[in-house]
């Protein structure tokens, strides 16, 4: 049995942001994939299908040494590439690339808050829905600044916004899933998508180093969030291009 190729020899990645590797296939063929290195670079690279060949670039340097910063990657219809990543609890960056299917050169980096004060960022999950307009939806987790007179209160939260031109504009986030200040019970959240119409979620309602937790599975589709056998759990609201969700807490997706 052969070995796997090494593609990097100095990188780690979380398993909570997402895609951290996409297969493209236009002018070239390559796979670009996102990383964090030991001295907390955040890093992009590439690697011809053809050639083997590979290609590098630092989009942070030393942003921090943690996994959980590890790049989220995302193909727009003309071949350029939109990145975003977040420190450990921390801010949200993002990064476009100035030409096609080229990770060598790079827009200046965006620190984006969608509208969240005193809000500690982590993880991002981009999705673009060709079904609508390809707009693209970003997932992301969020949790309030440390309280002095009440340290143990923590209101961990799943929120998404979105944006119809591509990263340049995005919308206030808005929060689907909330532990309503129970510290123990964060949402960790995977993703999957068609990215036509449906977006799947599949999250938990804690940590197992804090004790058991369940999985949960949602999805949604056409401007509504559905329970796996199809039933409509909520609504979603269009109203001056902000989303308002009725349903947040973790009991509602059961």
């Amino acid at each position: 049995m052969s070995e796997y190729p090494v593609i990097a020899k100095d990188a780690t990645w979380c398993w909570f942001a997402d895609p951290r590797a996409v297969y493209y296939k236009g002018k070239h063929e390559k796979i670009y994939y996102g990383y964090i290195n030991t001295k907390g670079d955040v890093v992009i690279s590439s690697r011809d299908a053809s050639t083997k060949e590979i290609h590098t670039y630092i989009l942070n340097e030393k942003l921090q040494v943690d996994d959980h910063n590890v790049p989220s990657i995302l193909f727009l219809p003309d071949g350029k590439i939109l990145t975003f990543y977040t420190e450990h609890n921390g801010r949200f960056f993002m990064r476009k690339s100035k030409n096609a299917e080229d990770i060598s050169e790079w827009e200046e980096e965006k620190v984006l808050s969608f509208g969240l004060k005193n809000q500690l960022i982590c993880y991002s999950h981009p999705v673009m829905l060709s079904a609508e307009n390809n707009r693209i939806y970003m997932f992301f987790r969020s949790r309030n600044k440390r309280i002095p007179d009440n340290p143990k209160y923590a209101d961990w939260r799943q929120n998404y916004v979105y944006s119809d031109d591509f990263g340049k504009t995005w919308t206030d986030a808005q929060y689907y899933l909330s532990s309503k200040g129970d510290y123990n019970k964060v949402p960790y959240l995977k993703i999957v998508s068609d990215n036509k119409s449906k977006i799947h979620f599949l999250f938990t309602d804690g940590h197992p180093k804090l004790g058991l937790s369940s999985v949960y599975h949602a999805y949604y589709e056409k401007g509504k969030f559905h329970q796996t056998n199809g039933d409509v759990v909520s609504d979603v609201k269009y109203n001056n291009h902000k989303i308002y969700i009725y349903l947040v807490s973790l009991t509602n997706f059961l």
